[in-house]
């Protein structure tokens, strides 16, 4: 299988913590169980391409917003996945960085802290940032949460993790 992950961070390619350390754990054994592994690390400074032939950084702006960063590396993302073809993506809500993942791409989402869980609550951009979160979720084919505390985030927005899943596998 060929497997795309998409991060806001890993290790070697700019600042790395809980989510980058996950991603590379994740490239590992999945690597191990020799699938094909595509990471797409988006850090604020700047964009990796991680395969198994090591680290490529790319000539691509990423301010250190996150909202704005999904928004700057789009095209890039978009181009890298084409390149690859994946038979699926794997993001986390962090930051909305999925959204520009085309449609006809299997999508799974994992759910991990919401950005606005952990930005300043002066942050003007923040309702956008939520909202940006959220698409990702509806449009994924799955969601994977963390612990049992939190797809309660899900399914606030009013449906089950279940019906987003079949809501974007109708869609296609």
């Amino acid at each position: 299988m060929r497997v795309a992950l998409l991060t806001p961070e890993f290790p070697g390619a700019g600042p790395s913590f809980g989510i980058g350390t996950y991603t590379a754990g994740l490239a590992a054994a999945l690597r191990q169980a020799r699938h094909d592994v595509l990471v797409l690390a988006a850090s604020d400074t700047g964009c990796s391409r991680i395969d198994a032939g090591g680290i490529a950084k790319a000539q691509v702006w990423t301010p250190h917003s996150l909202l704005l960063r999904a928004l700057a590396v789009g095209p890039w993302l978009r181009r890298e996945l084409a390149a690859f073809a994946p038979d699926v993506v794997e993001a986390p809500n962090w930051g909305g960085l999925a959204w520009p993942v085309p449609r006809r791409l299997p999508l799974v989402i994992r759910l991990s802290t919401s950005v606005v869980d952990v930005v300043p609550a002066a942050s003007r951009l923040r309702p956008l940032r939520s909202a940006v979160e959220r698409l990702c979720v509806r449009r994924a084919d799955a969601v994977i949460a963390d612990s049992h505390r939190v797809p309660g985030a899900v399914w606030s927005l009013g449906t089950t993790l279940a019906d987003h899943a079949m809501k974007a596998r109708a869609a296609r």
